[in-house]
């Protein structure tokens, strides 16, 4: 940046040497009577570059503001979604193994369940009636449907299969799983906004097979199990299994 008092100009009018005007302007300066004018390389005149250092509580500030309205910004964007989109969880406990265990970071969809009712062989997180904890299964009969555990098979009763029908659980649970307890006498039948739900650990879960925690409510449905992110090795969106009843 090259400094021009006022005057100058009017005193090396023929000036062509850029070093000489240089030098001119240099012993200019030292004049501290004369008012200065700052002028880039490109000839326009510019604030005093000096002047920032007066302004620099201003310039702090001014920073100080700025980080706050993004912090705003971000706050206004993400505790919606927090609240009312998504909501991660960690999983505790062995009653899901093979497929979840004690410590995966699950993202769990709040939405969905909005526009439509939970489907089968979704995982779903719902609150403990009692205790208000929170517990992680599978989705196995929904509203309107009868379910039945009989010599290690979940038979489901619904308008397509009068009889009861056997559901295929081999995408998910190992060949040697043993199913028992729940209802083995007369299908149970699952109320409107209600669902049946199992772990996939069958012989350590307690689920719907349990008089204490029993047919769950819509209401006490958080959301489906939507992403896992952590285990590194196991990140990716969680899959519902393709059911063949049988």
């Amino acid at each position: 940046m090259i400094h021009v008092p006022h005057d100058v100009f009017g005193k090396r009018k023929g000036s062509k040497n850029l070093e000489d005007t240089g030098i001119f302007v240099e012993n200019a300066v030292r004049d501290p009577a004369q008012k200065v004018v700052y002028v880039d390389e490109s000839g326009e005149t510019v604030s005093d570059p000096h002047s920032a250092s007066a302004g620099g509580g201003n310039s702090f500030f001014s920073f100080v503001l700025e980080l706050l309205k993004i912090a705003v910004i971000c706050t206004a964007i993400i505790l919606p979604i927090r609240l009312y989109v998504m909501q991660p969880f960690s999983v505790k406990g062995s009653s899901m193994e093979p497929n979840f265990s004690t410590g995966e970071y699950l993202i769990v969809d709040e939405l969905t369940y909005r526009f439509r009712p939970p489907r089968r062989g979704e995982i779903v997180v719902f609150r403990y009636k009692l205790n208000k904890q929170f517990f992680i299964k599978r989705v196995i009969a929904s509203p309107g449907e009868g379910v039945k555990i009989e010599d290690n098979r979940v038979l489901i009763y619904n308008k397509d299969h009068l009889n009861g029908t056997q559901i295929s659980e081999i995408e998910y649970l190992p060949a040697t799983t043993f199913t028992s307890g729940g209802p083995d006498n007369a299908p149970l039948e699952v109320g409107d906004r209600q669902l049946f739900v199992l772990g996939d650990n069958r012989a350590a879960s307690m689920d719907s097979r349990s008089a204490m925690v029993g047919l769950i409510s819509f209401d006490d449905v958080v959301g489906r199990a939507l992403f896992r992110g952590y285990p590194f090795n196991k990140i990716g969106f969680i899959k519902n299994p393709l059911y063949q009843e049988r």
